[in-house]
């Protein structure tokens, strides 16, 4: 059985226990799978509303994050091309804050409301503080060149229940993959991409937990004036390239 731990840098994948596979016929599961990847492949740029929080005890590891991301093809050295508009609650916390954020592919950048400052360097940690949490939002998977390779190849997945998610009806994957945390997957019935993402951890004492990443009004290669990804330095705004706080 795989485990996790939880770290000062974050989670650490692990086995936990779902209900019970109902019944589907052999071969159901690869299928959807294939058919989620290749919905992928052809998603180049999406653009999503995001709702990120934690289960059990996660909730007292990661933020709730919610805002609206674009996530388009992947740049070169496994660089993301994104953009979002965050807002960002600790648990326990009434305080929220809110970034805007984003890479080109080369460099990342933030804008601080309060101080009027663009950071922008070739270096994530330009983000600051938050950026881990701000990068919450983002579906990387939607960017792979092969999504669900790796578990087609060599790992497992297994049907669970059909649900709804905002609405949505979708198919229910759960995917063991060789490496990394163990996944449920929605897949939209509709256009066979995903709507939520459920990954399982176990903490120390072995308790489980999960962090849950939901999608909504996601559009498909949506048009835009210019680039989503392109730092914008708004009127009174100084920029800079020294690290956010």
């Amino acid at each position: 059985m795989r485990t996790a731990i939880f770290t000062a840098t974050g989670l650490v994948c692990c086995t936990a226990a779902l209900g019970q596979e109902p019944d589907r016929q052999p071969g159901e599961v690869k299928a959807i799978l294939k058919q989620a990847a290749e919905a992928m492949k052809q998603a180049k740029t999406v653009g999503y509303d995001a709702e990120y929080h934690g289960t059990e005890w996660a909730v007292n590891v990661v933020p709730a994050v919610t805002g609206r991301a674009v996530v388009g093809p992947r740049a070169e050295h496994d660089i993301d091309r994104f953009s979002c508009e965050v807002t960002i609650q600790a648990s326990g916390s009434e305080e929220k804050s809110r970034y805007t954020a984003g890479c080109n592919g080369t460099e990342f950048y933030l804008l601080d409301q309060q101080k009027k400052t663009a950071y922008q360097d070739m270096d994530q940690a330009v983000l600051g503080s938050e950026g881990r949490n701000i990068m919450r939002v983002l579906l990387r998977d939607f960017a792979e060149p092969d999504p669900f390779a790796d578990v087609l190849e060599s790992g497992s997945a297994e049907m669970k229940p059909d649900a709804e998610v905002a609405g949505e009806a979708c198919v229910v994957v759960f995917v063991k993959p060789k490496e990394g945390p163990e996944t449920t997957w929605y897949f939209s019935k509709k256009d066979h991409l995903p709507r939520r993402v459920v990954r399982h951890y176990e903490n120390r004492e072995g308790e489980p937990g999960t962090t849950e990443l939901t999608l909504t009004n996601l559009v498909v290669n949506p048009s835009f004036v210019r680039s989503p990804f392109e730092l914008i330095v708004p009127d009174g705004y100084e920029k800079t390239d020294e690290f956010a706080p």
